[in-house]
């Protein structure tokens, strides 16, 4: 999980939404859509704790803004995570799903 980079692979994502939590520092960072983001992230026992993020305020396509509003209302919870392989699946506590590949 840590150190990877994550791309979402939702439709709405194309392709350009991505996070990576950085194990030694805590925090996630990445961009959920066009704009950058970066928080205080913890990953652990299964779950992933993000402190509010703080975001640019660029002004972006709709999808991209649906991609990044959905992935920043996810952290709004304590979501849990799976991996398989090069894949993760994080899921929120009311069971809204996001995947992703490891890019690097």
């Amino acid at each position: 999980m840590h150190g990877t980079t994550w791309k979402i692979t939702s439709p709405d994502a194309a392709g350009r939404v991505h996070l990576t939590f950085d194990e030694k520092e805590g925090p996630v960072s990445g961009s959920p859509g066009c704009n950058k983001m970066n928080a205080d992230a913890t990953v652990r026992d299964g779950r992933i704790t993000v402190n509010t993020p703080t975001t640019t305020r660029m002004v972006c396509e709709d999808s991209l803004i649906k991609a990044e509003k959905r992935l920043l209302r996810l952290f709004d919870t304590l979501p849990g995570y799976r991996t398989d392989h090069q894949n993760v699946t994080l899921t929120s506590e009311n069971g809204t799903t996001v995947e992703a590949f490891a890019a690097g």
